[in-house]
């Protein structure tokens, strides 16, 4: 996942860039939720902070190093529906007036909680900045731009990703959990309904309710994956996808095996415990 931010300054100076990714607290937090280990619970509200360090993957609402003096403080954020993998606050932020030096300012992060909490998001700003007395950081409206990068998430999984973490319409926790295989490429904007799977051979997608709690921000299957036997050749699988049910449903991940699977009658998909690995960086 990538952010783009703008900031403001006070004087007419071009508008700032910065570029982020996710936190493990988030991506874990997602993650679990999709795979059906535990449901994410949307904050009440989403703040952005300024940092003078980098937060880090593990970095928490209390470990930022944010100005302590000068009247500074985190302001709310909302944040549009997501479309095309992204989303943008829907409104623009301005802090307060620096009432003395902030001091030089290097990264961002979104947080869930005015003081404490958890970091949603974090990353740093293009370059170094220093806000003195009298400076009012602002972010105008659309300028703090967050996308999830493509490949692996579908767009469909990514755009309920970003409104569930963005305070949006949260995305219904998956009550099971299938892969679904194919012999050919599944993209992006590929849905559960348009995966070309095997019509032979008594295919069927392949349940998969099982995954490890999140850490670092990925998961592996829990327990050992076996597709049913086939009762004809369904070919060489190259691809799989992870659906939300036996047939069409949503694709939340799509990946390729790294040794295709050569089924013919009798055989079968077998995937050892903690062989299959899901991410969100």
């Amino acid at each position: 996942m990538s952010f783009t931010l703008k900031l403001l300054e006070p004087s007419p100076e071009t508008s700032w860039t910065a570029h982020g990714a996710l936190s493990d607290y988030a991506a874990n937090s997602i993650l679990d939720h999709l795979l059906m280990n535990s449901p994410y619970s949307q904050p009440g509200t989403l703040y952005v902070a300024l940092c003078k360090a980098d937060p880090t993957d593990s970095g928490t609402g209390s470990t930022l190093e944010e100005p302590t003096t000068g009247g500074y403080s985190r302001k709310a954020a909302t944040f549009s529906v997501a479309s095309l993998r992204a989303s943008a606050n829907a409104t623009g932020i301005i802090f307060n007036t620096a009432s003395a030096t902030w001091g030089t300012l290097t990264h961002f992060a979104v947080t869930d909680h005015l003081t404490t909490g958890n970091v949603i998001a974090y990353g740093a700003l293009e370059r170094f900045r220093v806000v003195g007395t009298g400076g009012i950081p602002k972010f105008g409206a659309g300028d703090l731009d967050i996308s999830v990068d493509s490949g692996a998430v579908s767009t469909e999984c990514a755009n309920s990703i970003l409104d569930t973490l963005l305070n949006n319409t949260p995305m219904t926790q998956p009550t099971a959990l299938y892969l679904a295989f194919a012999a050919s490429g599944i993209d992006d904007d590929d849905t559960g309904s348009t995966i070309v799977e095997p019509t032979t051979g008594g295919y069927a997608r392949t349940s998969a309710d099982y995954w490890e709690v999140a850490s670092s921000g990925a998961s592996a299957n829990d327990g050992i994956i076996i597709s049913n036997l086939a009762t004809a050749t369904m070919g060489t699988l190259t691809h799989f996808a992870l659906c939300t049910a036996l047939v069409t449903g949503t694709a939340l991940f799509h990946g390729s095996f790294v040794t295709p699977r050569v089924v013919t009658e009798g055989g079968y998909v077998h995937i050892p415990d903690g062989a299959l690995s899901l991410s969100i960086d």
